[in-house]
């Protein structure tokens, strides 16, 4: 390889050069920390290096200026025996050489480059003259017209605007004024706050270019004039906020102009004569900048107006801008319409000036507005009729006739506006003289809400016939539970307001989708009410159906029990619940296992963990109140131990009828041998062999205390099975009826006994059906229907990642789950160490693989594109089996190919080093014709071995992992498949997996058959990645796919399954070409 070396073959020995290189070319150095050291110039560089077992050195080491290494120190055995560079020392600093100090290179460079385009970007000392730019916009009844004056000390005039605005962008412009002023940007400069509104001139400019006719002038601009719309000056009069300008309006120009925001007020004169009432402006008017008037000019400002002011401006200046006399005319008749409407406006924008006359005759009460508000119901309709009472004159607000008819009052038109609007955003339309509601949940909302909202706003009344319409506010409910006669829960309930067919007719309502229900004559209900919200989260979560709601009690499974208080206690606490006393005491059995007075069976023969005597006390209670359940403990805790002293305490209860245990095949003589170990008083019969020998065996049930089978034979045997009731049906590697379609888990399902309990360390491998199709054997329908529970649970978990279904389902299945893991129950269980090591494809490998890569994608996208994605998944899996095997050892299915493997190479290596250092290793690959060859590699290099796969019998089996732990080998070769669970070869200490499965907890299952109980050393698991192959994208997804199966174990992260869920993309990227 090309390294970098430096001065380090002058400091140290080859062998410890060799090694040196090996750790760096494997990626063992890791960590790195670097400090300039400010009094040589030098480096420190502190970084780890793992060794090729179990073992991690801290290493130090300083570099000058040139990157030679000075000194080294490490925390590894060889450097503290002579004190010189050592192998980790030497892997350190060829990382740094080769990896950290090529980017700290390339960094300085863009640092350099950086700074040079920065440096270059400063003006210093600049010497040119800073420019003035003044604005003017002129105003007419048609236009605004924006004009521009620059210059240095005296203002000159742009004469032709569009020109100046391209201009100004080019380096080289020098425009001439005159005599007096040549624009020369060499010279001159716009301060940055100018330069901002000139460019946004030139975007303007550019609008209105693509606006035109390619063959016609921009019509944005006249000469000097830019022509602009109300929203292009209400921008430049934002940014005009700040600083002066001028306005013309006709002939007339302002020079500095501000903007305002205070309230605009002008001078309004109102005369009555006989006939006729006279409003006047007096001096000048407002005038509108912009045509919504927002903005208006008025004595040398431009006002910038509210909301409020700008609707009595637009109702108002109109009038008085189109006369010439700038007046307007009122007739008698509209008097007491304009005292009370019109003259608030005005008083709002004017100082107005009223006659005498007028003065004497206008009432100004001292008292507030009073609202009434009148409510009648006529047919289906909600009647409102709002009078507005100012003492000594009551308005109609619909019809504006004044009561009595002669009196003018200025009214109050702010408050009158503010309740016409709230009473019209509870739904009422004008209809002729009053104003109505014909929705029925507009009505009900009024009732609820509004009629509330409108008494804080005046007086309300109602008629007889409004009275008879009601709300039912206040419910009160009630519950119950208990455990009856026929030893099922009985869940009773009641709102007392409510008859049972209203309280049906109510939770149907709710549950689609209405607002509201209307329960005979009593009135009407809102279906918001938090006792009616709570009582129907608490029936659906029960899978209580509504006409069940028709019964007095509602007869539930004892399974529910827990869940069920869990439930009334969330959602019902604050009511009174009614518990009976047994209801009471199977809730307290359950919960505090400790305190059932159970005994460890006393023929055991072995003395359990405390945390073993707490798993099968948990098994008894459980088994007692008739409830299966799922002994989940972390592979290696012993499950069939605490399973055996279940069986066992059965015999010494004098239990007639004989226990079952289903196993996979590779297991049933491993069952055997523990039982006659730890419990050899039971009776044990091994239902298993030929047609003939079964049905001899089946005579011997009624004789003995636990039949051992396997899962093909129930299968099988069906038929016959089913016709026995067994006192407990026990499936070990439950996993094996995950599929609840499966023909193992249709059978066993048919199995029948009192009491059904599954036994795996992984209940959850790849989706949530997974563990409803264990429920669904251990206690049928608990998580109701498969449909019921993907709609329920499994669909908003994992694609909606919702986290309160997730803890909803966690709170349902937790008492029915026994879940322990080594590091919290076995403080003295030696670590598990995992590493990953990466090697490359050798040349040949790598020619291969992009060969396969490139023929695979063009025909997968091909079928994809033909089939769609879910017909081309056999493909797919066909295509990824053979890049995998080329990973490994191409020769697996090339004929005659003889061009080596990476991954095989560095496995020898492996395995050498780990048996010179005395230690056992297991070695894993889901292909047998892998594992055969590295057999044959193996006995060439003289090192002992085993082998199993899956045509290995049961019996020979367990032969061969007792030859195994009695050291009679070096190398025990498994396939994943076969031996990934039921083994105990804790003699091992080092586990080598040859190539990543999807799936997480199946390598994690293979593990375990060496870190569990009895291991007393550490374990090293050592995972093969091939890298930039296919098989670091499943080591990837292996990481992603962790999660779902702590889901339910744990309160983990939501995630889903990450092979189904795979799209087109995720495709692609697997079969994603490698460089050659």
């Amino acid at each position: 390889m090309n390294f970098k070396y430096g001065n380090l073959k002058d400091l140290c020995k080859p062998h410890i050069l060799k090694k040196g290189e090996s750790y760096y070319a494997g990626d063992y150095a890791f960590d790195f920390e670097v400090q300039e050291l400010e009094e040589n110039l030098a480096k420190s560089i502190r970084c780890y290096v793992a060794s090729e077992y179990f073992d991690q050195y801290l290493v130090n080491f300083e570099i000058d200026l040139k990157n030679n290494l000075l000194t080294g120190r490490c925390t590894c055995a060889n450097y503290a025996k002579d004190g010189k560079v050592c192998s980790h020392i030497a892997a350190g600093y060829l990382y740094y050489l080769n990896r950290l100090a090529k980017k700290e290179r390339k960094a300085l460079g863009i640092v350099d480059q950086i700074l040079k385009l920065y440096d270059g970007s400063i003006k210093i000392n600049d010497k040119r003259e800073q420019l003035k730019l003044d604005i003017n916009l002129s105003i007419d009844k048609s236009n605004i017209l924006l004009d521009l004056k620059i210059g240095v000390d005296k203002l000159y005039s742009v004469r032709d605007l569009q020109s100046f605005i391209i201009d100004i962008d080019k380096e080289s412009c020098i425009i001439e004024f005159g005599k007096g002023f040549i624009l020369d940007f060499q010279q001159h400069y716009f301060c940055e706050e100018d330069r901002r509104f000139l460019k946004y001139i030139q975007d303007l400019a550019l609008i209105g270019e693509l606006a035109s006719d390619k063959n016609s002038a921009n019509k944005m601009f006249d000469g000097k004039y830019m022509k602009l719309v109300d929203s292009t000056a209400k921008n430049i009069l934002n940014y005009c906020e700040d600083k002066s300008f001028s306005i013309t309006v006709g002939s007339d120009k302002y020079d500095d102009c501000i903007i305002a925001e205070e309230n605009l007020k002008f001078d309004i004169n109102i005369e009555e004569t006989s006939k006729e009432i006279l409003v006047t402006a007096v001096n000048e008017l407002p005038i509108p900048v912009t045509s919504d008037y927002e903005y208006v000019f008025y004595q040398g400002k431009v006002y910038r107006c509210n909301e409020n002011t700008i609707k009595r401006f637009k109702a108002i200046l109109p009038f008085l801008l189109n006369s010439e006399e700038k007046s307007f005319v009122i007739h008698k008749k509209e008097k007491n319409l304009f005292v009370g409407r019109v003259l608030p406006l005005l008083n709002s924008i004017s100082q107005v000036e009223l006659s005498e006359n007028l003065k004497n005759e206008i009432v100004e009460p001292g008292l507030n507005l009073k609202s009434k508000f009148y409510f009648d119901k006529v047919g289906k309709s909600v009647v409102l009729f709002i009078k507005f009472d100012y003492g000594v004159v009551e308005i109609d607000a619909v019809t504006e006739q004044y009561n009595p008819k002669d009196i003018a009052v200025i009214r109050d038109i702010d408050s009158e506006e503010e309740i016409k609007k709230s009473v019209l955003a509870m739904g009422f339309i004008k209809n002729k003289n009053h104003l109505a509601i014909t929705d029925e949940l507009k009505i009900i909302e009024l009732q609820n809400e509004g009629l509330e909202k409108l008494g804080h706003l005046g007086e309300v009344y109602y008629s007889e016939a409004f009275k008879k319409f009601k709300i039912i506010k206040k419910l009160t409910f009630t519950a119950g539970t208990r455990v009856n006669s026929e030893d099922l829960l009985e869940f009773s309930f009641n709102i007392e307001e409510l008859t049972r067919e209203e309280l049906m007719g109510t939770i149907k309502a709710l549950r689609s989708g209405k607002k509201y229900y209307k329960a005979s004559e009593k009135g009407f209900i809102m279906l918001d009410d938090p006792v009616l919200v709570k009582l129907n989260n608490l029936l659906e979560s029960l899978n209580i159906k509504e006409n069940n709601i028709l019964e007095d009690a509602v007869e539930l499974e004892k399974y529910n029990a827990l869940y069920l208080d869990e439930k009334l206690n969330q959602y019902l606490g604050d009511n009174t619940i009614n518990r009976d006393e047994k209801y009471v005491k199977l809730l307290e059995s359950i919960k505090k296992v400790d305190i059932e007075d159970i005994d460890i069976p006393k023929y055991l023969n072995c003395n359990m963990r405390n945390y073993q005597v707490a798993g099968y006390k948990w098994l008894k209670t459980l088994n007692k109140y008739g409830f299966g359940g799922i002994l989940a403990d972390e592979m290696g805790l012993g499950k069939t131990l605490q399973t055996i002293s279940l069986l066992l305490s059965y015999k010494e209860e004098e239990k007639l009828n004989p226990s079952i245990v289903v196993c996979p095949t590779s297991l049933l003589y491993n069952w055997k041998e523990e039982l006659e170990k730890f419990a050899p008083s039971l009776k044990v019969l091994i239902y298993y062999g030929s047609k003939a020998q079964r049905n001899k065996l089946e005579t011997e049930f009624s004789n003995c205390d636990v039949i051992l089978t396997t899962y093909p034979i129930v299968r099988i045997d069906i038929e016959e099975l089913k016709g026995y009731s067994f006192n407990t049906i026990i499936i070990d590697e439950a996993q094996n009826i995950k599929n609840s379609t499966s023909q193992n888990s249709k059978s066993v399902k048919e199995l029948r006994g009192k009491n059904r309990f599954a036994l795996t360390g992984t209940p959850i491998e790849n989706s949530l059906m997974e563990l409803w199709s264990i429920f669904d054997f251990i206690m049928p329908g608990f998580l109701f229907s498969s449909n019921s529970f993907r709609r329920k649970y499994e669909v908003p978990i994992v694609k909606e990642e919702d986290k309160k279904v997730l803890e909803d389902l966690l709170s349902r299945v937790t008492p029915f789950i026994l879940r322990r893991k080594k590091k919290e129950v076995l403080n003295e269980l030696p670590p598990k160490i995992e590493r990953k090591v990466t090697v490359e494809l050798n040349k040949d490998q790598r020619k291969l693989y992009s060969t396969y890569v490139k023929e695979f994608r063009s025909e997968i996208e091909s079928n994809i594109e033909k089939n769609g994605i879910n017909k081309s998944r056999i493909q797919i899996l066909s295509a990824i089996t053979r890049l995998r095997q080329l990973c490994c050892d191409p020769s697996t299915f090339i004929k005659d190919y003889a061009g080596g493997s990476g991954k095989l190479d560095t496995l020898y290596e492996l395995i050498e080093s780990c048996i010179q250092e005395g230690h056992r290793i297991l070695l894993f690959s889901q292909f047998t014709s892998a594992l055969k060859n590295i057999a044959k590699q193996l006995k060439l290099m003289d090192v002992s071995y085993m082998y199993l796969d899956g045509s290995v019998k049961s019996e020979e089996r367990l032969e061969l992992v007792n030859s195994f732990n009695r050291g009679d080998t070096s190398v025990f070769l498994i396939s994943l498949k076969a031996g990934g669970a039921g083994l105990n070869l804790t003699s091992a200490d080092v586990v080598i997996h040859f190539d990543p499965w999807w799936n997480p907890a199946v390598e994690d299952q293979a593990t375990d058959r060496a870190h569990r109980i009895g291991q007393e050393n550490s374990v090293e698991v050592i995972k093969l990645i091939t890298k930039g192959t296919i098989e670091e994208k499943i080591y990837k997804l292996q990481e992603k796919k962790k999660d779902i199966i702590n889901n339910v174990m744990e309160e983990e992260a939501i995630a889903s399954s990450v092979i189904s869920s795979m799209d087109l993309e995720d495709i692609k990227d697997l079969f994603k070409e490698i460089d050659i």
